[in-house]
């Protein structure tokens, strides 16, 4: 304590602080209202540094808040964004955070109830940053134990009083009043040291240790007291009255509902996935108008169509679709692309935007690379270095308003480029997607066989296939179940012809494979609705299902047999076109297309599967780790409380470092034997001045600006008379200047700063003044 400018530099009492400041926040992690609450922990700490700094500097309180503001500005959003993204690129992070704020906003603007807790975090976040710079600040710049101490306080009684499960937490509150008397017996130690040290009266190392352990034994005492104390159950009625009081204000407010329906240790709503393991057929697609993604298309062209797809199946069996054998891995943003089987095309980026949904795995244009989130990957070998990518599984489910970033690679191929492609299929593309149920009625087979009769190539096949079913099926968004004994696929083809992309494309992968072209059946969303420039608006109706089959040399082509979407017209290659091969924008489909996923996969992601984001948490885990360090830090303090050591540290902490900085440097350089640099020589010349001082070199600085030969050869009075001489208006300021400096450095009476300061701007002003005033 520094009785003189007023400023607390006791390094016991800011670790006390610090230690009662971060029960409060593991008080908040323990309520479990949302995950990542974790990060208040070091939010909180890292205002209190901040106040702790701002404390003990010589800033006034107008600047301090500026500071303050300016600080949280960049380091509350930069702290948490690392914690919360700790894998993702740090303009997606600032983006994901800004899009759920806006997202939050906008729906409890709109009187819906709010599922993503985001808003709270960042609301807590905030709360507890501006609780540690306020605490900091009140015990360094003034030593008051109830500034330090009430913020943190008070916040955790609201938290007591406001968690249901507040009875089950009183030790949190217990630690933190023993804390805080704990800092209020060193507050009062350390006034009283600096009076004794005034007084010219040291405590030995014995005397020391006395007060310190009684400090504790007495804090310990009054918790106990306190804990064990009986006290009535009945609450006092004026209490009570109160109390219920300020309830009615929040109770049966269906505003406030909608606001907090995302507090909760239980998600509201469950992660969409869109598309589970198995794929039945259905018998109804769903329609809704609700916007789950807008994506953008940064400076790419030249595709007919966009499908942005989920997953791929392979395997039909008892009318509903699934996936073989598969290989799961992590990958990430810091990871390389992916080295697809045939990587034909230009690489474009794009943007997808989560809206109306929390999706559990990423959708992606076709064939990607490369993703900004970390994800466990499902895929299939496809040789030696290449592979399939089938799935991305991100490690946190991506929540409305945030936004992820896909590579992927763009391919248009001509007719003429696919019918010329052959057909040596890989070893990997002909065991696995050539596959058909053993139940296959025969008609099926023979239907394709018919269709196909005439066709030379394997694209010849698949648009005759593909011209079929938009000729024979009409488009139909419900499919009643077919009759009792009939194979559901053949009912649809020959009997019932009606039915949504989910009959279209099952029909044409298996006609396909059946004529021995391989082909696979993949879900997702159609394009959309396209809004210039670049963006998409992709609805829960443009949930779809398409054919994708195999071209050596190609990879994998998108086809388009459902009659609610526009026919794919592709470029034939044979000669170039006005308009061949530019991006040729869709307008909306009205009519809905597939039935959504009839289950979620179960199976989450293993321990390890990419970087978690987690680091908060009600844990049991972190709090028994949160305790043993306070345990191991509490038994350092007590020591070096009952051994005298922090005493001496600190000490030699404030001997060290009460010198500016250059000063330092230019001492531990000359202890050094080593050269000394002039800039640095000056700066620590001009840091060693007095505060007086430095406002008198501002005659010496004005005298330079006058072309005047100011020297160090020039006393004060000399320079202060050649000013006066120079600048005639400013001889008084010049005189009052003089007067302090001299009483600061010859005399004994205090100076006048203020006096001082405001001579020095008054001459200043009349030197700009002055040349303001000459012509140029």
């Amino acid at each position: 304590m520094n009785p003189a400018e007023g400023r607390c530099r006791d390094l016991p009492a800011w670790l006390l602080l610090g230690l009662a400041l971060a029960v409060a926040s593991q008080r908040l992690v323990a309520t479990g209202w949302t995950e990542d609450l974790g990060i208040t922990f070091l939010l909180v700490l890292a205002g209190l540094g901040l106040g702790l700094a701002l404390g003990v500097s010589r800033f006034r309180g107008g600047l301090v808040f500026l500071l303050t503001l300016l600080y949280g500005l960049v380091l509350v959003p930069f702290l948490a964004a690392g914690l919360l993204y700790p894998a993702v690129p740090w303009l997606e992070r600032m983006a994901s955070m800004g899009g759920r704020i806006a997202h939050s906003l906008a729906v409890i603007a709109a009187g819906v109830p709010l599922e993503d807790a985001f808003l709270f975090l960042a609301f807590f976040a905030v709360t507890f940053w501006s609780l540690g710079a306020a605490s900091g600040f009140a015990l360094a710049r003034h030593g008051r134990f109830g500034g330090a101490i009430l913020p943190g306080g008070i916040a955790l009684v609201l938290l007591q009083i406001f968690d249901a499960r507040g009875d089950q937490s009183v030790f949190f509150m217990a630690l933190f009043l023993f804390l805080a008397l704990l800092l209020m017996g060193r507050l009062h130690y350390a006034r009283r040291q600096e009076t004794w040290h005034t007084w010219r009266l040291f405590a030995a190392g014995e005397a020391r240790a006395n007060i310190n352990l009684t400090t504790l034994a007495i804090a310990f005492l009054l918790v106990l007291t306190a804990w064990l104390m009986p006290v009535s159950s009945r609450p006092v009625p004026v209490l009570r009255q109160w109390w219920q009081d300020i309830s009615d204000l929040w109770e049966d407010n269906d505003s406030l509902d909608n606001v907090i329906a995302g507090l909760d240790t239980e998600p509201a709503e469950p992660v969409n996935e869109f598309y589970g393991r198995n794929l039945a057929l259905g018998t109804e697609a769903f329609l809704s108008n609700a916007v789950y993604f807008r994506i953008q298309t940064t400076g790419v062209g030249g595709q007919e169509r966009y499908y942005w797809r989920v997953r791929s199946y392979d395997v039909y069996e008892n009318g509903e679709w699934g996936t073989g054998t598969v290989l799961e891995r992590n990958f990430g943003p810091r990871d390389r692309s992916l080295q697809l089987p045939e990587r034909l095309g230009l690489s474009a980026e794009f943007t997808f935007k989560v809206i109306d949904t929390t999706a559990g795995v990423l959708v992606t244009p076709a064939r990607p690379t490369w993703v900004s989130r970390p994800v466990r990957l499902t895929y299939l070998p496809a040789g030696e270095e290449s592979l399939e990518p089938l799935l991305f599984r991100p490690s946190e489910a991506i929540q409305p308003g945030e936004e992820y970033i896909v590579h992927a690679v763009l391919l248009e191929p001509t007719v003429k480029d696919l019918r010329l492609s052959g057909t040596e299929y890989p070893a990997w593309v002909s065991e696995r997607y050539l596959q058909l149920p053993a139940d296959l009625p025969p008609a099926i087979a023979e239907l394709a066989l018919e269709i196909t009769g005439e066709a030379e190539t394997p694209y010849d096949k698949a648009a005759a296939v593909t011209s079929y079913l938009r000729r024979e099926i009409d488009y139909a968004t419900s499919v009643p179940p077919a009759p009792a004994g009939r194979d559901t696929l053949a009912w649809f083809l020959f009997d019932y012809k009606q039915g949504f992309c989910n009959y279209y494309a099952t029909a044409e992968v298996l006609m396909l494979r059946a004529a021995g072209v391989p082909a696979r059946l993949v879900v997702g969303f159609a394009e959309g609705e396209y809004e210039s420039p670049g963006w998409y608006t992709v609805r829960q109706r443009d949930a779809h299902a398409w054919p994708e089959v195999y071209f050596p040399g190609i990879g994998w082509v998108e086809f388009e047999p459902t009659t609610s979407e526009a026919e794919l017209i592709r470029p034939s290659g044979e000669q170039a076109l006005p308009g061949d091969g530019e991006t040729t924008p869709l307008t909306p489909q009205l009519e809905v297309t597939p039935d959504l996923p009839v289950e979620a996969e179960g199976t989450p992601a293993p321990a390890g599967a990419g970087v978690e984001s987690n680091t908060g948490g009600n844990s049991l885990v972190m709090l028994l780790v949160f305790f043993a360090v306070f345990i191991l830090v509490g038994s350092a303090l007590a020591w070096a409380y009952i051994s005298g050591t922090m005493e001496r540290a600190a000490g030699r902490l404030r001997q060290v470092f009460h010198a500016p900085l250059p000063i330092l440097a230019r001492d531990w350089l000359a202890l050094n034997a080593l050269p000394v640099p002039a800039w640095l020589e000056r700066q620590a010349w001009h840091a060693g001045l007095s505060q007086v001082g430095r406002s008198f070199m501002t005659v010496y600085r004005l005298l330079r600006r006058l072309k005047f030969p100011a020297t160090a050869a020039l006393t004060p009075a000399e320079a202060a008379a050649a000013l006066s001489a120079c600048l005639p208006q400013g001889v008084q300021e010049t005189a009052a200047l003089l007067q302090e400096y001299q009483s600061a450095v010859y005399f004994t009476r205090q100076p006048d700063l203020e006096r001082a300061r405001h001579a020095a701007r008054s001459l200043r002003r009349m030197l700009r003044a002055v040349k303001r005033s000459r012509p140029a």
